[in-house]
């Protein structure tokens, strides 16, 4: 296989996010199948069987990174990792990212994130306990009706279950947590946002703000995703993106490679 890919998905969501039954067309997973990539896929912390819905985003990351480990060890532990994550599932990964053990990761793939929310988004986030409704538009996770397959929306076959507790107290702590964890990443980095995100401030000004944060990466490629909502693997839009992640990927194995051969050389 060229590489493992770790896939960590967001909230409100399962695992099934990278394996949509909406379009056979939109799978992460068989695409990577297709162009010889493996995927792990687990259900993060507080999601499906992983029932543990306290975990803080750090304490998230060293979960899955306590998988990871297991997983490489049981097939081929000489893969190269890269991760991906979207949207809450792209705060656990920066968080992956930035501690991971050396050598151990080639790049990091996120979407659906930012620094900061946008202001009219800032009382959307709440904190558990919290007496105010979490009601948050649809238009904001899905965008127009026409991005996505109508099924979408349909809890019966979309990826789709209620907010961990420990999302919605995570959540609300990111702005203060993202800057120190993007600083600490020392791979490269794929950031890709939504044409009509609504979360976070997108666009070029977007893309710039969060690229800014990763310091100590050695390159970052910054995208925007046309004709793509908030939830970018679930539209019509999900071929291209899933591409993207691929090429990024190609890219971290080749600087990886080219890098390892250099070292030889000399």
């Amino acid at each position: 296989m060229r590489a493992l890919i770790v896939a960590v998905h967001g909230a409100g969501m399962h695992a099934g996010y990278f394996h949509p039954q909406t379009d056979p067309n939109l799978s992460f997973l068989d695409t990577c199948h297709r162009n010889g990539f493996a995927v792990l896929a687990p259900d993060r912390p507080g999601y499906g069987d992983a029932r543990d819905a306290q975990l803080s985003i750090t304490e998230q990351a060293a979960c899955l990174w306590s998988g990871v480990r297991w997983f490489r060890e049981q097939h081929d532990s000489s893969t190269e990792v890269i991760l991906l994550g979207h949207s809450m599932g792209a705060m656990v990964a920066i968080a992956m990212a930035a501690m991971a053990p050396p050598d151990s990761l080639a790049g990091l793939s996120i979407s659906g994130v930012g620094e900061q929310y946008r202001p009219e988004r800032q009382s959307q986030v709440l904190p558990v306990g919290d007496a105010a409704p979490h009601r948050v538009p649809a238009e904001v996770w899905w965008g127009d009706p026409t991005l996505s397959p109508a099924a979408t929306r349909d809890p019966r076959v979309a990826p789709l279950v209620p907010v961990s507790e420990a999302d919605r107290r995570e959540s609300k702590l990111w702005p203060s947590m993202a800057a120190n964890l993007a600083a600490g990443c020392q791979v490269p980095v794929h950031i890709v946002l939504a044409e009509r995100e609504l979360w976070w401030p997108a666009g070029r000004a977007g893309l710039d703000e969060l690229a800014a944060l990763f310091t100590s990466a050695p390159w970052v490629i910054t995208e925007e995703q046309r004709l793509a909502a908030h939830n970018v693997g679930l539209g019509y839009a999900a071929a291209a993106y899933h591409l993207r992640v691929l090429a990024f990927a190609e890219d971290c194995l080749l600087s990886r490679h080219h890098n390892d051969a250099a070292r030889f050389i000399r």
